[in-house]
């Protein structure tokens, strides 16, 4: 092992770096220095945690490899999701009651999503074996440290799910969701969500196409429609993902209705010891009240429910139209039939 290799991992060990964007064009790595409270405070650990980082560096993909496999051999649990369904909010939650790291939405992962939507096509020159190995040395990594850490995935990311959890007996993950009508007009509501939808509509129908659910032309769908086959993208990769009881279901808004004992339900699945009183604490506190993704904000369980009422007035044409797009893929594809029955459950 090179003095290059022995200090990346020494600095991986120590979490005083970590993985913070992969290249599988140029086989770098890019490291970033960051502030542990700065990674537990941010909603995203992309470019927007750029201005309070202490250095960065690259590290080819084979020095990277070397320095991660000298890591214990584990992953941290895990929270993949559809999107915009609270999923910032319980793992703000889950490290407030646990006192568990939190690591949320890193780009590297996003680009792995990305990747293995071409890999798994057979579109591209890394190979299946070296993707989930690789995906397996950059979760090991962020494994590393303590306390233990919790990472929030990307919406686009649940594909690897089954992969994460092959890496590591001992992981457990869940996944947070809504119910269609929920998430349509979640996504109508809101500029910001449409252009979620607009971005990443391409890859989705790849995911979809890849898991042999055909769709129309994106350009051929209405924002509604377009909604309706994001949802539909992510809760597909779930069902797909392996059901031995390690990843679990989450409904926001039955999480809503019992924060704290649902709270505390999550937790226990994730393997993390939760006093109640914690809990409650948690559920009681500020989280609640602001936008989890820019805390400056106030945004409250009533003020989302007055949200979602105003845009099924205004969007209901719309709502109906992804609906009657959901139920017209699942009268052609038993799959996506038995996909929405698991979720509505």
């Amino acid at each position: 092992m090179s003095a290059a290799v022995r200090s990346l991992s020494a600095s991986l060990a120590a979490s005083a770096v970590f993985p913070f964007q992969y290249d599988a064009m140029t086989e770098q790595v890019m490291m970033v220095a960051l502030p542990a409270v700065a990674i537990n405070k941010a909603a995203f650990l992309d470019q927007r945690v750029l201005s309070e980082a202490r250095g960065s560096s690259t590290a080819t993909i084979q020095d990277f490899e070397a320095a991660a496999e000298a890591l214990p051999a584990r992953s941290p649990n895990l929270i993949f999701h559809q999107g915009h369904c609270g999923s910032t909010l319980i793992s703000r939650l889950v490290a407030t009651s646990t006192s568990t790291r939190a690591l949320r939405e890193p780009l590297v992962l996003r680009s792995l999503a990305t990747l293995w939507s071409s890999v798994s096509a057979g579109d591209s020159t890394v190979s299946p074996a070296v993707f989930k190995r690789r995906l397996g040395l950059f979760l090991r990594c962020f494994a590393s440290g303590a306390p233990p850490a919790i990472l929030k995935a990307s919406s686009i990311c649940t594909d690897l799910a089954d992969m994460a959890l092959a890496t590591d007996p001992d992981v457990r993950a869940l996944f947070l969701f809504v119910q269609p009508d929920v998430y349509i007009t979640t996504m109508l509501a809101g500029p910001s969500n449409r252009i979620d939808l607009s971005a990443f509509g391409g890859l989705r129908r790849q995911r979809l196409r890849n898991r042999g659910v055909e769709t129309e032309p994106l350009h051929t769908l209405s924002p509604g429609r377009l909604a309706a086959l994001a949802w539909l993208c992510e809760a597909v990769a779930f069902c797909s993902a392996p059901s031995d009881g390690r990843f679990s279901l989450m409904d926001f808004d039955r999480f809503l209705a019992d924060p704290a004992s649902s709270l505390q339900n999550a937790a226990r699945h994730l393997g993390l010891a939760v006093d109640p009183a914690a809990a409650r604490a948690a559920v009681d506190g500020p989280d609640m009240r602001t936008y989890s993704k820019a805390q400056q904000h106030e945004y409250s369980p009533s003020l989302r429910a007055d949200v979602l009422a105003q845009a099924r007035i205004d969007y209901a044409a719309e709502i109906d139209a992804g609906l009657g797009w959901l139920a017209s893929r699942a009268a052609r594809n038993s799959m996506v039939q038995d996909v929405i029955k698991t979720l509505s459950a």
